[in-house]
């Protein structure tokens, strides 16, 4: 790949690249480049300038005249009006691992039952009704574990959440400490998992009665619908051993992400906590035993103390803690980011695997999805989530997640680790625009989840192609009428108009000289032979009549001689007035460029580095007309509002500073990635400036959502090796590209760079 490279950058930046460096090539029109070389002078402070500029018009005047001339090099020529921007062919035709429509799924190997041919009696996508076993009193006193197939009545029952015992030995008085709670409150059956989980899974599959399969069925099944079992309780209690250190195991049952989640799908509005003293075996006074509301978990258990609002989940757990409780409802859109940003603050010392946080998100949500135990390979987190946001997508969370910019995580940030979760957890943030997720609005449809991670396929999303070895030849296009192009079309046709008329007076005027002599000529040489023959007298009759025809034809040949002076006269006048005229041309087409250029035919042209946009500029279009501006909106760099224009939506002259060579560039550095580049892309469609940061070029822009009136563009590289997009940057663009661009079909695009994709892999 070939990248055009701003000199500093080339200059200064010795480090490898996986793509070749060259300088920076531009194909402006000859015309216009005659004439900035015939103005530079004007733009100095010298003396002479004036001079100097009229002498370098008099040497370009003729050659700008024969080409404006030239068929296709007029500068008023217009491009057209069904140029769009150069899009992106492609088109993946691997299948995917999850899609919306099974039809489009991957096809099982031969011999494997087909998804519909599944069992469904353990699909945890069926809503459990009520627990198959539980913990039940029986009319003399004893409790025992029963399935609940053959109950006639369906008794209420007491949820215990706990978090598991110190050591087996305490087992049985924790279980006779729910019992004697399960009376207390007036409940004659009690779901404890450690009872009424099926048991013996293990035993069963190493004695060949089930297959390893079946038990990791028959396992998930348990644990991915105990939500319904939460939900169908008649309340929750939390039972923690020791009364004098309560607030340790508080806490404790609080990080716990299966128990977060018992607390908020609670039934009512509050969880009991009660202490139990394991020696003497007996519940403590009732006065110990509290009732918390569920928002006052956040702050007792859920780690939100006053003033400490990014601890554990922050916000989020506050904001969950409220819409469970009733006190204000959330959308699907709001939930799942705010239950994966909750739940990963509870992963962070991996008790469980990256995708048991997305089945355990899903017990929150309307839809659920079943764990593929026939995959080779073990579903990623972002695999999970974005199978479960297929299955939830009335707002279509994945398809706006493609357009953020995740901010740089600091080391303070919570979660700390920064893994696969890294752009789950946010969601619930600000990304580097300072934009939430909810405020984007999806242009292109996420249709399936590649085999690959954190790779998906799109559907209908616009795609640019940008163009990096060097700045085309643009086709211009200005106003309909004007007084300036008016003016030119005078100056340049009349200029050739007058060399036209030059061309046939002097012809003309050359030989009307010439006859005038051949004629004298022809008479001397006539009269000489007559006078040299003798015979004078005999031809004296002819003489006469000859000498009277010459006096005729003189008087003739003066005025013929007379007109042929006039047309050489004509000749100088007109030749010396095209030259005139000719010599103002390089001077009105700076003016004529400066008031008639509008834009030019849309295209996406890229260089790594930065320069002052006045050369960009001349670089393109031979000239600086200003036309050129910084997105100023347009990437996360532009940070200093110092250098806005404090009525106008752009930068002031000579700003930013750091580009224009009159600034340090020290806190732009502190924004970039380790292994990010600069990058300057120009839009000759809207004929804006965007800098943005990337680890490599991007050869591909996707416009795949809109938010606050602007695009979000998907920079992305391209690999030929599996033909996938991988993003590299995000930008804003203006809304009016969307209608130059190209749409595309099932494009294959990865959330990370090509960089971060191939560390990941190996």
């Amino acid at each position: 790949m070939e990248v055009q490279t701003s000199s500093h950058r080339l200059d200064n930046d010795a480090a490898p690249r996986d793509w070749l460096s060259q300088p920076l090539r531009g194909h402006a029109p000859l015309v216009v480049q005659l004439s900035r070389w015939a103005i530079k002078p004007l733009m100095s402070t010298s003396q002479g300038r004036h001079v100097v500029a009229l002498l370098r018009a008099l040497l370009v005047a003729l050659p700008i005249l024969i080409l404006m001339l030239w068929p296709g090099n007029m500068i008023w020529h217009t491009s057209n009006p069904l140029d769009g921007y150069e899009g992106f062919v492609g088109h993946h035709w691997n299948w995917p691992k999850f899609t919306i429509n099974e039809l489009d799924m991957k096809p099982g190997p031969p011999g494997v039952c087909s998804r519909q041919e599944r069992r469904r009696e353990l699909d945890v996508r069926n809503r459990l009704e009520y627990p198959k076993k539980l913990l039940i009193r029986s009319p003399d006193g004893v409790w025992k574990v029963i399935e609940t197939n053959h109950l006639l009545e369906r008794p209420k029952y007491l949820f215990i959440s706990h978090i598991g015992s110190r050591d087996k030995g305490e087992e049985p008085h924790y279980r006779k400490a729910a019992q004697a709670l399960a009376e207390t409150e007036g409940f004659a059956a009690i779901f404890l998992d450690e009872s009424c989980f099926i048991r013996g899974i293990r035993r069963r599959v190493q004695a060949g009665q089930i297959s390893e399969i079946e038990g990791q069925r028959i396992t998930d099944y348990d644990i991915y619908t105990l939500c319904d079992v939460v939900r169908g309780s008649s309340k929750v209690a939390f039972i923690y051993p020791n009364p004098s250190t309560p607030m340790d195991f508080r806490e404790e049952w609080g990080k716990r992400m299966w128990t977060f989640l018992e607390g908020l799908l609670a039934p009512g509005n509050s969880i009991l906590f009660c202490p139990w003293d394991y020696e003497n075996t007996n519940p403590s006074s009732e006065h110990s035993r509290q009732t918390f509301r569920k928002v006052e978990l956040a702050s007792r258990c859920w780690g939100i103390a006053q003033g400490q609002t990014d601890k554990e989940g922050g916000n989020s757990t506050r904001i969950l803690a409220e819409h469970f409780a009733g006190l204000l409802t959330l959308t699907p859109l709001e939930l799942l980011p705010l239950s994966m940003h909750a739940l990963s603050s509870r992963n962070a010392g991996n008790q469980n695997s990256l995708s048991d946080m997305a089945y355990a998100a899903m017990g929150l949500l309307r839809y659920r999805i079943e764990r593929d135990r026939d995959a080779s390979f073990e579903p990623t987190l972002f695999q999970t989530l974005a199978h479960l946001s297929l299955k939830n997508d009335s707002d279509k969370i994945i398809d706006r997640i493609i357009s953020l910019l995740p901010r740089q995580r600091l080391s303070s940030d919570i979660p700390r680790h920064s893994s696969d979760d890294m752009i789950w957890t946010s969601l619930c943030e600000k990304d580097s625009f300072g934009t939430l997720v909810h405020h984007i609005t999806p242009l292109c449809e996420v249709v399936g989840v590649a085999e690959e991670d954190q790779t998906v396929f799109l559907d209908g999303c616009h795609a640019i192609n940008i163009r990096w070895k060097d700045f085309p030849r643009i086709k211009v296009h200005g106003g309909q009428g004007g007084a300036k192009k008016i003016v030119i079309r005078v100056m340049v046709l009349g200029s050739a108009a007058l060399m036209g008329l030059m061309i046939p007076f002097a012809v003309f005027a050359g030989a009307g000289h010439a006859a005038s002599e051949n004629l004298n000529s022809y008479y001397s040489r006539g009269f000489r032979r007559v006078a040299d023959s003798g015979n004078e007298s005999s031809f004296r009759p002819w003489v006469g009549l000859g000498q009277a025809i010459d006096r005729f034809g003189r008087r003739d040949l003066g005025d013929s001689n007379n007109i042929s002076t006039a047309m050489l006269a004509l000749a100088i006048i007109c030749s010396v007035s095209a030259y005139l005229i000719a010599v103002g041309i390089p001077f009105i087409v700076h003016r004529f460029l400066s008031g008639t250029f509008l834009g030019c035919s849309p295209c996406l042209v890229g260089f790594e580095g930065v320069m002052p946009i006045r050369e960009v500029e001349e670089r393109i279009l031979g000239i600086h007309i200003g036309r050129l501006r910084y997105a100023s909106s347009a990437s996360h760099l532009f940070t200093d509002e110092r250098d806005l224009d404090p009525e106008k939506r752009w930068y002031q002259e000579g700003k930013p500073s750091w580009i224009e060579g009159k600034g340090d560039s020290e806190e732009i550095v502190k924004l970039l990635k380790k292994g990010q580049r600069v990058f300057t892309l120009v839009d000759l469609g809207t004929l804006s400036v965007i800098v943005f940061a990337a680890e490599r070029p991007p050869s591909v822009a996707l416009l795949t959502g809109r938010e606050g009136g602007m695009l979000r563009a998907v920079l992305c590289s391209w690999s030929f090796r599996n033909d996938c997009l991988y993003k590299e940057a995000v930008v804003r663009m203006p809304s009016s590209v969307l209608a130059d661009a190209r749409p595309t079909s099932w494009v294959k695009l990865c959330i990370r760079s090509l960089d971060e994709a191939r560390q990941a892999r190996f």
